[in-house]
């Protein structure tokens, strides 16, 4: 079946906000902790849910005050540290001109999200968007996905999900969706993960996508 269907990560997928979210858990863990902690460490929560991660990396910290400390340096530095992944525009002009319908489906705050598609001039590409203030259940559950299906009015075999975190290729995975993990994220570690983790497609640059659909 062809695909009528595209679903988007944003962090890491979409936008490169790699660093800002790294310096600003850096940020975080020296308020608290007085140092830094390893990169790794770091990007093993990426795409899970900021009061998950809070809950787990600094569980003797009040969760919103600590979320406070973070988002203080995200205000902050957001301007100068994120920026679009290269060839990601001309992705989506293609996929619109040959008529898909796109969503995004994220684990980020809605109003985050919004500020960073309407600076970047991206928000109109976007037929649908869920964050995670459209859910209570995350990813890697299939719920986040399965919302957006409903609201494109599409099929799951009409639809791929591309990510770049084992949280996006599960979702993508548990909602019946094929999964499109993109090679330049720096979350993903493919070692001794489970079948659910696991994507159908790898993709090194955004236009190798045309070549999946």
């Amino acid at each position: 079946m062809s695909k009528k269907a595209v679903i988007f990560d944003f962090d890491g997928t979409i936008m490169d906000t790699n660093d800002l979210i790294l310096n600003s858990w850096q940020h975080t863990f020296n308020h608290y902790e007085g140092k830094k902690r390893g990169k790794e460490e770091i990007y093993s929560t990426f795409g899970e849910t900021l009061d998950y991660s809070m809950k787990n990396l600094l569980p003797n910290v009040e969760t919103n005050e600590a979320i406070e400390k973070y988002r203080e340096y995200q205000i902050a530095h957001s301007e100068e540290e994120i920026k679009l992944f290269d060839g990601i525009v001309e992705l989506l002009e293609e996929l619109k001109s040959r008529g898909l319908v796109l969503s995004i489906v994220t684990s980020r705050l809605r109003n985050t999200t919004m500020k960073y598609l309407k600076s970047f001039n991206l928000l109109d590409y976007f037929d649908v968007i869920v964050t995670c203030d459209d859910t209570n259940v995350h990813k890697p559950k299939p719920e986040p996905a399965l919302i957006a299906l409903k609201q494109l009015d599409v099929k799951k075999e009409e639809t791929i999900m591309v990510g770049d975190t084992r949280f996006d290729i599960g979702c993508a995975n548990n909602a019946g969706i094929d999964s499109v993990l993109v090679n330049w994220g720096v979350a993903y570690r493919q070692e001794n993960l489970p079948s659910e983790f696991i994507p159908k497609y790898v993709i090194n640059k955004p236009m190798e996508l045309l070549e999946v659909i």
